[in-house]
């Protein structure tokens, strides 16, 4: 991994990181909360739902 943030010229990320950038890439465009979880491997639903997160400043979020 670090290799490859060295090449993409980018901060060094966990896969961690990675694997939440992704669910909440696809929580953003839509893709459902069920779909998500399959694609991550979890059983639980409310452990997907914490790897979401909402990119909008939470004012934003309130308009």
């Amino acid at each position: 991994m670090r290799r490859a943030c060295v090449k993409a010229n980018i901060t060094q990320k966990s896969t961690h990181k990675i694997r939440k950038t992704f669910a909440s890439k696809l929580d953003a465009n839509g893709v459902q909360t069920d779909e998500i979880r399959i694609l991550l491997g979890h059983t639980d639903t409310q452990m997907t739902l914490g790897y979401i997160y909402n990119p909008l400043p939470r004012m934003k979020l309130l308009k």
